[in-house]
């Protein structure tokens, strides 16, 4: 009986390669460019906010209705130039000597709609002078933009027609010493005029402090 063949040898394995690993460098790039791009944006956005903004008027304290203004009343601030009708610091003589027409707090950026030039005074309108002894005025301090209302009496002691109401609510427009009284103007109707200016004359008239936001009848006004 012939001898069986040997057993063949099993074929050696080819050997595997390692697999490459995945190229990262493109996606990288890509990382930083879209990095750069945004950093340059970022750059433009600041230059751009950086070169619309300037220096403009903001109140340096209260501003009463009324008050004329002069250069200690501002003071300036840089913010952006968005704002419709904001002063420009440049601007600032060409509102000296205008007057407020409302309330303006301090710390307020102002525009041009808060001033008048020249007078603010309305057509039906009249400046009053007062002066008041310390029994015909409040004991809280007047202060222009003030409202007060007129009484006609010489004071708490007056008799006759002490207590009638002469000017329910009239804006205050200055107010100054007189020696020991208080000297003050303020804007009545003209129709109202004639009854407060007789008896202004004769020290018949006082006055009581409203409420803060009391609108009188007749106002400054906004040219």
């Amino acid at each position: 009986m012939a001898p069986n063949p040997p057993a063949s040898a099993p074929a050696p394995k080819a050997a595997r390669l390692p697999a490459a690993g995945r190229d990262r460098r493109p996606l990288m790039m890509a990382l930083a460019i879209v990095l750069i791009l945004a950093g340059a944006i970022g750059s433009a956005l600041i230059a751009f906010s950086a070169g619309s903004r300037a220096d403009v008027l903001v109140a340096a304290g209260d501003i009463r209705p009324g008050q004329t203004i002069t250069e200690a009343d501002f003071t300036t601030a840089r913010v952006g130039t968005d704002a419709a009708g904001i002063i420009p610091a440049s601007s600032l003589e060409n509102f000296v000597g205008s007057q407020a027409v409302s309330l303006i707090p301090q710390g307020t950026v102002v525009n041009q709609d808060m001033f008048v030039s020249g007078s603010a005074m309305p057509a039906d309108g009249e400046v009053v002078g007062l002066v008041l002894t310390p029994t015909q005025r409040p004991s809280d301090p007047l202060a222009s933009g003030d409202v007060v209302r007129l009484y006609q009496g010489a004071g708490a002691e007056a008799g006759g027609s002490s207590g009638q109401v002469l000017v329910e609510a009239a804006r205050v427009v200055s107010v100054g010493d007189a020696g020991g009284n208080l000297s003050v103007s303020v804007l009545v109707g003209s129709d109202q005029a004639t009854t407060v200016v007789p008896l202004a004359a004769a020290g018949q008239v006082a006055a009581t402090k409203l409420a803060q936001g009391t609108q009188p009848g007749v106002d400054l006004q906004a040219g």
